[in-house]
This record gives C-alpha cells, structure tokens and sequence, in this order.
C-alpha cells in the first residue's frame, strides 16, 4: 500500500516538472512511474537472488525493515532522475533563450 501511495506523489511529481518546463506532462509522468516501477522490481529481484544463493534467513522481524529500505533505496533512486531531468530541462532553457546578445 505504500508503493501505490509513494507511485501517486512520484507521479504527481513528474506531472507537475514537465508543466512547469511545458513538456508533455502525462508522459513525463509515464516515464516517472516506469522508472519507479522498473527500480523496484530491479532491487526486489537482486535482494532475493542474493538472498537465496547465500541461504540467508531472514527472521520475520527483519522484513518489514528491510521492504521499508527498500522503499526508500527506490524513491531515492527515483529523486536522483527527477533531479537530473529538472536539471537537464532548466539548463536547456539558459542556453535557448533569444535575449542573448552574442547571437
């Protein structure tokens, strides 16, 4: 239930950069959620191929620690692409700005 909460605000996150930067904002929000979706399932995946071939055993008490930092491992993951983006689309406006006198 967390995920789906976290995929609502990230979502709405994506949304609101690319109107701001007048992007198409639904695929930007596309894009945002597949990023989250596709990290998710990349550290869901490798957490339990590592678990499985060391023959680990993770005690009941120890999974809700690590799903809650696995949460947070993808939504940081996910900050560091809107920040790129962000970025990437505020120093595409400086440099494309027709008020420059060296042109």
């Amino acid at each position: 239930m967390v995920s789906f909460t976290c995929l609502f605000f990230i979502a709405w996150g994506f949304y609101l950069l690319a109107r701001k930067h007048k992007r198409i904002p639904v695929l930007v929000a596309i894009i945002g959620i597949a990023f989250y979706v596709a990290v998710d399932f990349g550290i869901n995946y490798s957490y339990r191929i590592l678990v499985s071939t060391q023959d680990w055993t993770i005690s009941p008490d120890l999974e809700a620690l690590i799903e809650l930092l696995r949460i947070v491992l993808n939504i940081v993951l996910t900050g560091v692409l809107y920040l790129v983006l962000k970025r990437y689309w505020e120093r595409n406006v400086l440099t494309n700005n027709d008020d420059l006198l060296d042109q």
